[in-house]
């Protein structure tokens, strides 16, 4: 390897500044349209979770499961966040856009960390910052879930970067709090038992490559895998016992398949391309697509930034794998949900960005790949961030201008559900909980 080349050379490809710069662009939805999250309010599980609160108990609520996950570490801060807003839904809106913009910044700093050009990660930064498919996960703040578990994922990826582009030991210091920090992932969200199986796959990979540098990356990556292993091991016991029909395999199998099978093909193309109708053709075509850009992208990254690609696909696969467990009893069209687009972007954004630089640095002229570069980020800034003015109005008035109309006009009928439009918090519970928490 070159000098230019350098582990310690890549590190300062560019100034740090850059990266806070592109993570503001996380608040262009709610700078732009304020009015329309201004309206946003507590909606359907949000009502039931402050239900379970005040009926079970504060620190039994916490540390009970909820459905087949248990999340006590996003519970805590959930909750914490509505208090110390007095009830206001808006500081919890505040504090979901923060932890994106905090999720933009770390995923610009560990491509800077790796040696992507700034081009490839202002691209990354602007595609997830701006993006028109996180209106569920910003409107409806227990999807705040998915995003912590991202904050620890790529958090506990630093040090393992560091392991591999320095080749030096991780000191136990820090893989104490790589411990610690994904055990708080897999507490926050199912997705979050991932970190750890993610970076030890990603380690056997570099051994099957015969890459010497993957002696030193498996420590970090076996005090991530612990708690990922114990937290995955408590859930499914959790799930195992409590799920009748688990032996009728058949079925259940050809399910669990076929929606894992859409997921990998289906996101992220499917709502970014946009007016296309779910199929079998449809999927093998996005399948093909997907195939193509990490083919394309592996190739032009730079041999030391590999491993970075290698953690995100195998992310992403372990995540399709979930889902497809969890989730195949919903319509397959579902599979494509906005919900689950914002990590789909966080794998692939990289790997377009890569091709992208690529193709801008066959233009001969500095000054006109600098103009080519500023026109491209600004064109498909734009072609992510415009449906949110589209989109917006519909969801704020659904969850948010009429669920506010029934609270303040106090004419709701206290037997429906209304209100919560949960079924087990009806009006008037829902209107006692607002009075006791302050909730509005």
């Amino acid at each position: 390897m070159s000098a230019a080349e350098s582990p310690q050379s890549t590190t300062k490809t560019f100034s740090i500044y850059w990266i806070l710069a592109g993570s503001l662009v996380g608040w262009l939805p709610l700078i732009v349209h304020a009015d329309y999250f201004l309206e946003f309010v507590y909606f359907t599980n949000e009502w039931d979770m402050i239900h379970e609160m005040d009926s079970q108990g504060y620190w039994k609520w916490i540390f009970a499961f909820r459905a087949e996950l248990f999340i006590p570490f996003f519970k805590l801060l959930w909750s914490a966040v509505m208090f110390a807003g007095n009830g206001n839904y808006h500081a919890l809106l505040v504090t979901v856009f923060a932890n994106h913009m905090l999720i933009l910044f770390l995923l610009g700093y560990l491509m800077r960390l790796w040696g992507f050009s700034l081009v490839a990660t202002l691209f990354v930064q602007c595609v997830l910052g701006a993006n028109y498919t996180h209106i569920e996960i910003f409107s409806w703040t227990s999807q705040w879930i998915g995003l912590l578990a991202l904050t620890s994922f790529l958090i506990i990826i630093i040090p393992f970067s560091n392991a591999y582009l320095n080749d030096a030991k991780v000191s136990r210091r820090v893989c104490i709090l790589v411990l610690i920090v994904s055990a708080l992932g897999a507490l926050s969200f199912g997705r979050g038992v991932l970190n750890g199986f993610a970076l030890l796959g990603t380690c056997a990979l570099l051994f099957a490559f015969r890459d010497s540098r993957h002696k030193h990356t498996w420590t970090p990556a076996i005090y991530a895998l612990i708690p990922c292993a114990v937290v995955a091991f408590v859930i499914a016991e959790w799930s195992f016992s409590r799920s009748a029909n688990l032996a009728d395999s058949g079925s259940q199998l050809d399910a669990i398949l076929s929606w894992f099978a859409y997921c990998v093909s289906l996101n992220p193309w499917y709502q970014q391309i946009r007016g296309l109708h779910v199929s079998v053709g449809l999927a093998v075509l996005l399948f093909a697509l997907n195939l193509i850009v990490i083919a394309l992208g592996l190739f032009l990254a730079k041999q030391r930034q590999r491993p970075f690609l290698y953690i995100l696909i195998l992310f992403f696969l372990g995540d399709a794998a979930l889902l497809a467990l969890g989730r195949n009893h919903m319509p397959i069209d579902t599979v494509a949900s906005w919900r689950y687009q914002y990590f789909s972007l966080l794998v692939f954004a990289p790997f377009v960005g890569v091709i992208l630089q690529r193709l801008i640095q066959l233009v001969p002229i500095r000054a006109v790949q600098i103009a080519v570069t500023v026109v491209v980020l600004f064109l498909v800034t734009k072609w992510v961030f415009q449906p949110w003015g589209r989109f917006l109005p519909g969801w704020s008035n659904g969850r948010g201008t009429q669920i506010r109309m029934l609270i303040d006009s106090g004419d709701a009928n206290p037997s429906e559900h209304t209100i919560s439009g949960f079924e087990k918090v009806k009006n008037d519970r829902a209107m006692e909980l607002c009075e006791k928490y302050n909730l509005r």
